[in-house]
């Protein structure tokens, strides 16, 4: 065989061997990001610690605000956190359309966190979420006793302003 048909084999070959290598190359990086997106999904809830500047500045960077009511020795309280605040879907929501989760702890007395319940029209007992969104922070959607489906439907609501 001379040299001259040997030369198109080998780069033919050489090229397909690199075509086959990126093909596992994509598949591979596919996975992995599908698997690192996976991964994230679990974190849980990065909360801010409400307080009226704390609040103000968010509504001051145009930011969607669900700010969460509950204290430690409230059964009803401990049980939303466990399943609600927990809920995949409900963090995902909450990451990806870029809303601050803030908490008022109303554990011990908290005036400005009562002042807050009391603006919104809502009491305590039992867990209250008020979802703030930019340009109408004085009529923030209220939620008392709330269920996982309830919260993210507001929160659906709140963020389908784009």
């Amino acid at each position: 065989m001379s040299e001259s048909t040997t030369k198109p084999k080998l780069l033919r070959r050489f090229l397909q061997f690199r075509l086959v290598t990126l093909l596992v190359l994509m598949v591979v990086v596919g996975f992995g990001s599908m698997w690192v997106a996976a991964t994230l999904d679990d974190r849980p809830i990065d909360w801010v610690p409400y307080s009226k500047a704390s609040l103000e500045e968010a509504f001051e960077d145009d930011k969607t605000v669900m700010l969460y009511f509950g204290a430690d020795w409230d059964l009803l309280n401990s049980l939303t956190e466990a399943t609600t605040m927990k809920s995949a879907r409900i963090r995902r929501l909450l990451r990806y359309r870029d809303v601050v989760a803030m908490k008022a702890d109303l554990t011990n007395s908290n005036p400005e966190a009562t002042e807050v319940l009391r603006a919104i029209g809502t009491g305590y007992p039992g867990p209250v979420a008020a979802i703030y969104t930019p340009g109408t922070t004085d009529k923030p959607i209220s939620l008392v006793n709330f269920s996982e489906a309830d919260l993210y439907k507001a929160l659906k609501t709140a963020t389908n302003r784009w």
